[in-house]
């Protein structure tokens, strides 16, 4: 009889372990009230608060060097539900191994929004994997309403599993989204 408590208590030490690391591990769901921004670390010049915005969504603006890794850092376009419609970079326009800012620019081809609202999320790169050095910047916006550019009865690749990247979804997706 001991041995089998033994068993059952190893058993829950390994559960709660592993519940523990999924936790530590799972990427954060990022709102408004998580924003962590360093006040004027990354400033967006072609994108405010509540613009209506349309595929492809190209940004510019300047962040503090720090921001970037290897001349990059994430950015994503989410519906007002969390749903990742897009994925990408931004990319430096000058030397990223400063401590100023440095201009950067980053274009977007997101898929149709389920919700009219939705945000850009700029992510600081961090390839330490360190939490203290995360950081957010969000800007919510509003998707205008897109009409179809190919004609009734066609057919078009889905961009929706490959971050809006043509060239990738090519290479991997035989899926497509007929009018």
């Amino acid at each position: 009889m001991k041995t089998i408590r033994i068993i059952i208590l190893l058993i829950i030490i390994v559960i709660l372990g592993g519940l523990i690391w999924y936790r530590e591990t799972k990427a954060p769901t990022i709102n408004s009230s998580q924003q962590k921004q360093p006040q004027g670390d990354i400033v967006v010049e072609s994108l405010h608060s509540g613009d209506s915005v349309t595929s492809p969504l190209t940004i510019t603006g300047k962040a503090k060097g720090n921001w970037f890794f290897e001349a990059s850092f994430p950015v994503k376009v989410e519906d007002a539900s969390g749903t990742v419609l897009a994925q990408g970079i931004a990319k430096a326009q000058g030397d990223w191994m400063t401590t100023d800012y440095v201009p950067f620019t980053a274009t977007l081809t997101f898929s149709k929004p389920s919700t009219k609202t939705g945000r850009i999320v700029f992510k600081k790169d961090n390839p330490s994997g360190l939490p203290e050095n995360d950081a957010y910047y969000i800007v919510p916006v509003t998707f205008t309403p897109q009409t179809s550019q190919q004609p009734a009865g066609t057919c078009a690749p889905d961009l929706s599993n490959c971050g809006g990247n043509p060239v990738l979804c090519m290479e991997t997706s035989k899926a497509s989204v007929c009018n």
